[in-house]
């Protein structure tokens, strides 16, 4: 394990979450912050997913909780009452920890107006972007922290392999908004933004952890799931999505 950024330390392994597929755990960090925490059970993979996503959506002003790499030692799960379960859905070592946001709700899919419009395109570019389809009426992965304010999370399903246009723009959330009510001057400053943004993505993936991209024989998890694919499919996007978006 070679990381060029900080780790925070978990020192405590408290409550499930109430929902997830994935199965994150709350936990307390050396810091004294409070992280929720995905392991084994969101993959390898998917936990690349959600680094970069994160990384590249508050680069582009997406409102994600801070997040951080954060590291289990085995002793902790060793010693944890639930110790069977988590050594299978959370595992030791380099997970995924984003900041426990208080007293959260669910955004639900006829409260989106209560949120800026600004906010609302931004996000379904962003989506389009990051080719994540993850984001519906059923499935709004919203939240509304204790301030009003939208929290966005759960990114562990981008850069699908299967995305196609006429399903995202049939199932996303703010499909209504693909003609950028709030004017195709903010269109051209994200395309712009994000064409800024992607010279970035190199010291992203150089942080991730070598176990999320192969597994303990050496085999590559997912060969979609590396820098070149991912690089090429940002870029593409970033250079198509003023057409996209003003046809």
């Amino acid at each position: 394990m070679v990381l060029k950024t900080m780790l925070v330390y978990i020192n405590e392994i408290l409550d499930e979450m109430k929902s997830g597929m994935t199965n994150p755990r709350l936990c307390k960090g050396e810091d004294s912050k409070l992280y929720v925490v995905k392991g084994i059970d969101a993959t390898g993979p998917g936990l690349v997913r959600e680094y970069i996503a994160a990384q590249l959506g508050q680069s582009l002003g997406i409102q994600i909780p801070a997040f951080s790499l954060v590291y289990i030692d085995q002793l902790l799960l060793d010693y944890h009452p639930d110790r069977a379960r988590l050594f299978t859905t959370l595992g030791p070592g380099v997970c995924f920890g984003s900041e426990y946001i208080d007293t959260p709700s669910v955004v639900r899919s006829n409260e989106i107006d209560m949120f800026d419009s600004r906010d609302r395109c931004r996000l379904l570019l962003f989506d389009w972007l990051i080719s994540n389809l993850d984001r519906s009426d059923i499935n709004t992965n919203l939240l509304r922290s204790s301030d009003g304010s939208m929290c966005v999370i759960d990114h562990n399903l981008a850069f699908d392999k299967d995305f196609n246009d006429s399903d995202f723009f049939k199932r996303h959330l703010f499909r209504r908004f693909r003609q950028m009510p709030v004017g195709l001057g903010f269109l051209k400053d994200f395309s712009s933004r994000a064409k800024r943004t992607l010279p970035q993505l190199a010291s992203w993936w150089n942080n991730l952890p070598q176990e999320w991209l192969v597994n303990e024989y050496g085999d590559v998890r997912d060969l979609k799931m590396n820098y070149d694919c991912i690089c090429s499919l940002l870029e593409e996007k970033a250079d198509t999505m003023e057409e996209v978006f003003s046809a």
